[in-house]
């Protein structure tokens, strides 16, 4: 159960811590967690489809009330049915990078953000248009409230700045900025590189890079409702319910000469004024997070790493549960831009995994 807001707005600043696709033949792989006795359930995944476009993908995205897939990059957005054929390609003028496309709940329009600054809601069964806006800064990450009234998008002029479209007005304000950085409501400075709404469709959570902090935000207080200061570039995803945040950075070590930099996770109740868990991840070289997706029952979290793997965790013990093989992406990107390259279908059966030149598909089976 939530807490008031009043008993939020009480807290401080704190530190912790210093083409056509071509579908390829499906592999049999099979990956599936140990028992144990504290785990209600085991996952197994196998892999269903491989897609070749051909094209370099930055997000994927399904749809809440049925079987579409969208692959959003270089080419535009890619519309997949159920059995990962493609339908068409969404192409917008001057055809520019789309960063990331994002679902409404009725699932029957999508928001595309692109690289050329526009915010861009369209309808998915034909593609027409009916809003678009531009932000300022560089564009790095988006999300649609959860009744589909508010767009909130994530960018990086030299500060962050995090801006609101009214789906239902057509209006759109900057709430929160670096501008405002020594006021009451403190701003940020550094790029939003991953976002995401609460259930009650007015707080959320942001991660930034470089200045690295993770903040509750209220949309209609303009007030901040939690920040938490962290060693190094965070990202933050929040669970379906809306209780439970996951912070997962590069701890910064250059102080010491011989050790690098140690990944680590903290499992943080947005209630808590300190996180329930820490969890030190004994794994180094290229393992920097690129992407969390919460599996919809708020059971599972999937994480891309940088050592090309995917990491299925148990939320109720906070184990590795599953290692897949991921989708090499493009690391001449910033790292933020791939946040939104793994997602869970709706009904929490499927993952799917976008990179360069293609996306993978796995199911996930419940012993």
């Amino acid at each position: 159960m939530l807490i008031s807001l009043a008993a939020l707005l009480g807290w401080t600043e704190m530190a912790y811590g210093q083409g056509e696709g071509t579908l390829l033949t499906p592999s049999a792989t099979s990956l599936s967690a140990e028992s144990d006795p504290n785990q209600p359930d085991d996952l197994e995944f196998t892999q269903v489809a491989e897609i070749d476009n051909g094209a370099r993908n930055q997000s994927v995205s399904w749809q809440p009330t049925g079987n579409l897939l969208l692959l959003s990059g270089e080419d535009g957005v890619y519309v997949y049915d159920s059995r990962f054929e493609k339908v068409r390609l969404q192409e917008f003028p001057g055809n520019p990078f789309v960063i990331s496309t994002v679902w409404s709940q009725d699932g029957e329009r999508a928001v595309s953000l692109l690289q050329s600054g526009q915010v861009i809601v369209w309808r998915v069964a034909d593609g027409s248009i009916e809003n678009t806006w531009d932000v300022r800064g560089i564009p790095l990450v988006i999300d649609w409230s959860h009744d589909d009234r508010l767009i909130a998008v994530g960018s990086d002029n030299g500060y962050g700045i995090l801006t609101i479209f009214d789906t239902t007005t057509g209006s759109y304000r900057e709430t929160l900025t670096g501008d405002n950085a020594e006021s009451s409501s403190g701003g940020i400075f550094g790029g939003i590189t991953s976002i995401g709404w609460h259930p009650n469709n007015r707080w959320i959570v942001l991660g930034t890079n470089p200045n690295p902090t993770a903040i509750v935000w209220d949309t209609i207080s303009d007030e901040q409702i939690r920040r938490i200061r962290t060693s190094t570039r965070v990202l933050v995803s929040l669970n379906s319910r809306g209780t439970q945040m996951v912070l997962a950075e590069i701890q910064d070590s250059s102080s010491f000469d011989d050790l690098p930099p140690q990944p680590m996770m903290y499992i943080w109740p947005i209630e808590s004024l300190k996180p329930e868990k820490t969890i030190p991840i004994d794994v180094y070289g290229d393992f920097d997070f690129g992407a969390l997706a919460w599996r919809p029952q708020g059971l599972f979290l999937a994480i891309y790493n940088f050592d090309d793997q995917l990491r299925i965790w148990d939320a109720a013990n906070w184990q590795v549960i599953a290692q897949l093989p991921a989708i090499e992406r493009d690391r001449d990107w910033p790292t933020s831009m791939t946040n939104n390259s793994i997602a869970w279908s709706p009904d929490g059966k499927m993952l799917a995994d976008a990179g360069d030149g293609r996306f993978r598909v796995w199911r996930a089976q419940t012993n």
